[in-house]
């Protein structure tokens, strides 16, 4: 098969950054505000600061495991009581619709994609765009919006809805679209796909859930936008992608679902699923690495994406892998959180800008998502 490589990473950092001690207060304050004006309308029953404290801190994460995050919401960076007016979302005693939160994700990450192509003309736009998310839909998407504004014909292919490892499947599908392209000649511009991820998993917050899963939730995910390219012309500095495969658990589509509600996207997630990997990670890696030619025994770079704390753990345990393996997926998770499909290739970027990796180290990936689907794939790294 012809080589194929992704480079010329570029993100878009969301608007605010949220300390995990204040995501944990402001969980509390938004909860106590719609309930107060809730028990107003007779809607519901009071709750107290006491209680509602003592469940996001027993259930949320903590910032030993987490310290930062981005949002694109404004809301969760507001200082209550007493600036309630300033409350995009959560300023009333009902929940946001679905419409005005796919509203919010359709103009915000058009405001991004004019980031990610501030000019676009002649040859300088790519041949193929793929789009990626899960947390928003709108027809046209902003993806096509923009394409339709370049010069250059575009084609726009949506990788929508497949949650935190929809980086592998777009990878794949950019693949495809690399190798039905024309040869390019020497000193001839590439043919190129560029890959977009867009998520927002701050907008899907319902502060009127107070079962313990939606703590942990509410206090794992974030925002990210994050845009690469894949060529058939290798970078200064890059990925080569060597293989990449995909299975599904049997009996476990119950495990993790993500479902468009009336108000918003409802996510749920088992803890049975770090267990999981004691079982099929090392056969399904197995698989992986002869795809790719590689070994267990080699010195290998983890990238795995971070579920939860605990499912870079178990990847850890399993594969017996020392902390150098895995630093990148620990720092994004650490500063970022989990960003569903932009998880991944944040850690990539990650990766190309550590000094110490070098020309020619091997990379596995991991991601997991609903199926159970464990999607994987291994590159090299490229630096000239």
């Amino acid at each position: 098969m012809t080589p194929v490589y992704i480079s010329d990473f570029h993100s878009v950092c969301p608007k605010f950054l949220l300390s995990q001690d204040q995501s944990v207060k402001n969980m509390v304050d938004i909860r106590l505000l719609m309930n107060q004006k809730r028990v107003a309308l007779d809607l519901d029953k009071p709750i107290e600061r006491k209680r509602i404290e003592a469940k996001v801190q027993r259930f949320g994460l903590a910032n030993s495991k987490i310290k930062e995050r981005r949002t694109e919401v404004g809301d969760y960076v507001v200082v209550l009581p007493g600036n309630e007016s300033e409350l995009t979302f959560f300023n009333s005693a009902h929940l946001p619709t679905l419409d005005s939160r796919m509203s919010f994700y359709s103009d915000r990450v058009q405001e991004v994609f004019k980031e990610f192509y501030p000019v676009q003309k002649g040859e300088s736009a790519p041949d193929q765009l793929i789009h990626v998310s899960c947390t928003g839909y709108s027809s046209p998407s902003p993806a096509q919006r923009i394409v339709a504004q370049w010069e250059k014909p575009s084609t726009v292919t949506h990788a929508y809805h497949m949650g935190c490892y929809a980086s592998l499947p777009a990878l794949r599908l950019a693949r495809g679209l690399s190798a039905s392209a024309p040869a390019v000649r020497e000193n001839e511009v590439p043919y190129k796909v560029d890959i977009v991820h867009n998520e927002l998993c701050s907008l899907h917050v319902n502060p009127l859930d107070f079962d313990p899963q939606q703590m942990v939730v509410q206090s794992l995910f974030a925002d990210g936008h994050m845009k690469y390219s894949m060529t058939r012309k290798k970078p200064k500095l890059g990925f080569e992608v060597l293989s990449l495969l995909e299975t599904i658990v049997p009996n476990t589509t119950e495990l993790m679902t993500w479902t468009p509600g009336s108000t918003h996207f409802v996510i749920s997630l088992s803890r049975e699923v770090p267990g999981l990997f004691n079982t099929y990670l090392k056969p399904y890696l197995a698989k992986l690495f002869e795809q790719a030619g590689i070994s267990f025994q080699q010195p290998l770079i983890y990238a795995i994406h971070p579920g939860g704390p605990k499912i870079i753990e178990t990847v850890e345990a399993v594969m017996e892998l020392t902390p150098d393996q895995t630093i990148e997926s620990h720092d994004v998770l650490t500063h970022r959180g989990n960003m569903s499909s932009a998880t991944l290739p944040h850690i990539w970027e990650a990766i190309l800008k550590n000094p110490n990796r070098k020309d020619g180290a091997i990379v596995v990936c991991i991601a997991f998502g609903p199926g159970i689907t464990i999607s994987g794939g291994v590159f090299r790294l490229c630096r000239s």
